[in-house]
């Protein structure tokens, strides 16, 4: 009985979770949230490049914008690029003084192709030099050895891998071992390498690391005077036929199911894009596919600062028509906003809206913005008032400012509101499936008091029945 009522505790639970807040997935392991509104739709928007790579990503970071996709949800395998989260795990729980130790498996429970060469059984390298030949080298020895050095083995590393790659937003991969040699459970999406790959490059020792082209670690048994190891994106390499001075960090990857994959973190003046690019035939195509998509994203398109562009002047006279004495409006630093370069930014409309009055004199909001009816950003702005806001009166109508922008401010009425005044919908609904939850469960318990005091009856009786014949 107590099976039966878990598993209907477990059935409402998972419609909870159903009818829940979807999770801000992108706010993990980037600057902003992800724009959710597809770019791509509004009229004008710059033709992509024709790249040969099977799937493609590429995102603006100030925005969250993703400015080019191609089969960026099919699940694909990414070889090496898998160190860029075995690298920020280690940066992010590991001392880069600590001592790792070579075990037997980890120099030679991997593929024979796979083996580097540059350690024996018993060899110890810092946290630090093994990160750097893991992220220059690509090394799978090195992968192994720092998963059992955090985590005592490779399986429960990978456990760690998912969590993290989870917390940043990547849904739809799953990760077997620290290196990315061939697993069929070890797969991802362009996507969600560019949301594991955003949230690595704002560690600054792992952006370091990343971004440096050679480096000598300490000797091993095989290199006994060290050994150094170059980087091996090309991109990054000063006097390579494919060096790009906008290309600041990246990783190579390769197997032969996999192909060729590659992460690439690129800076333009203040711009900055993440790119990946899964299953190009070639080397070269990912170099040159990358190029193309890095151009295409700092050529076509702008980032404004909203805070800049605002009218704070105009915004805290609409802000006083439904809160009293305004003392000053402020803008999240952090909000941007992208559009085309051919773009007129005096076309892009601004609603503002504001919420209820808190007990610190204080107002939260957002302001929305759109550019011919397509939302392309959302930024929190807060009131700051004088004295105590005046009580609401019901729906605020919408006021409409002159271009270059256009202002919306918007109050939801508290007045007969009752309990679940301020309550959204799917607030509303998960309290009722609560209360539901709990009847069911209160009806299973004295159901199963029932009967067990009936059987606890027919036990006494069979047992009096007993005695008197004996």
């Amino acid at each position: 009985m107590k099976r039966q009522i878990w598993r209907v505790c477990s059935v409402l639970l998972a419609i909870l979770l159903v009818f829940g807040p979807a999770p801000e997935l992108f706010a993990a392991g980037g600057r902003t949230d992800r724009v959710t509104v597809d770019y791509r739709s509004i009229s004008g928007w710059p033709a992509g490049p024709e790249i040969n790579s099977e799937a493609a990503c590429l995102i603006d970071l100030q925005t969250g914008a993703v400015l080019y996709e191609k089969n960026a949800d099919e699940v694909l395998y990414p070889a090496s690029i898998t160190k860029v989260l075995t690298a920020l795990l280690i940066v992010e729980n590991c001392d880069l003084n600590g001592m790792v130790t070579f075990s037997h498996n980890s120099v030679t429970d991997l593929d024979s192709d796979g083996i580097s060469g540059l350690m024996a059984e018993g060899d110890q390298l810092s946290v630090k030099d093994c990160l750097y030949v893991l992220m220059l080298k690509s090394s799978n020895e090195t992968a192994y050895a720092l998963a059992e050095y955090m985590s005592g083995s490779v399986e429960a590393f990978a456990e760690e891998m998912n969590r993290k790659a989870k917390e940043l937003g990547a849904t739809h991969s799953n990760f077997a071992n620290p290196h990315g040699l061939f697993h069929e459970n070890h797969y991802t999406t362009a996507e969600d390498m560019a949301r594991i790959f955003w949230g690595a490059i704002q560690n600054d020792l792992f952006l370091e690391i990343d971004s440096t082209p050679r480096y000598t670690a300490a000797a091993t048994t095989p290199w006994p005077n060290g050994f150094t190891v170059d980087m091996r994106h090309q991109m990054l390499v000063p006097g390579s036929e494919y060096y790009d001075a906008d290309v600041v960090a990246g990783k190579t990857g390769y197997i032969q199911k996999a192909q060729n994959t590659l992460v690439t973190y690129g800076v333009r003046g203040e711009r900055e894009l993440v790119c990946v690019t899964l299953k190009a035939e070639s080397r070269a195509q990912s170099f040159e596919d990358t190029k193309k998509l890095l151009d295409y994203g700092f050529d076509q398109f702008s980032v404004y600062d909203a805070a800049a562009q605002a009218d704070m002047a105009a915004l805290q006279a609409e802000a006083s028509k439904s809160l009293n004495n305004v003392e000053s409006l402020t803008l999240d630093e952090n909000g941007f906003l992208l559009l085309p370069k051919e773009a007129d930014y005096s076309n892009v409309d601004v609603a503002l809206t504001m919420g209820e009055p808190e007990t610190n004199d204080s107002c939260s909001g957002q302001l929305v913005y759109s550019y011919q009816g397509q939302k392309i950003g959302e930024i929190p702005i807060t009131a700051k008032m004088k004295s105590a806001p005046k009580p609401s009166d019901g729906n605020l109508p919408e006021t409409t400012l002159a271009a270059p922008s256009t202002f919306e401010t918007s109050k939801e009425s508290t007045d007969n509101a009752g309990f679940f005044s301020g309550w959204s919908a799917w607030q509303i609904t998960a309290a009722c499936l609560l209360c539901a939850l709990a009847l069911v469960v209160l009806f299973l318990v004295i159901f199963q008091w029932a009967i067990h005091r009936r059987r606890k009856k027919l036990r006494e009786q069979r047992r009096r029945n007993r005695q008197r014949y004996q």
